[in-house]
């Protein structure tokens, strides 16, 4: 099964205010790799480089979705 992550829940999830018009999903197979995925994308794309474990750990039980 699929595991989705939608970059503007992370940012609501991470109390982030980057880009509420962002309409990019990391979608991947495990919640590892899209968590990977979402943060390499706020990192290139939003230029947001403070993500520590505990915000990876907050958005992995409030915003991956199975698809």
């Amino acid at each position: 099964m699929t595991k989705v992550i939608r970059c503007i829940e992370a940012q609501e999830a991470w109390d982030f205010e980057v880009d509420s018009n962002c309409d990019f999903e990391a979608r991947t197979e495990t919640e590892d790799e899209v968590l990977a995925e979402i943060t390499n994308h706020m990192q290139s794309v939003h230029n947001w480089n403070e993500l520590y474990e505990q915000d990876l750990e907050k958005a992995r039980a409030l915003t991956i979705h199975d698809e």
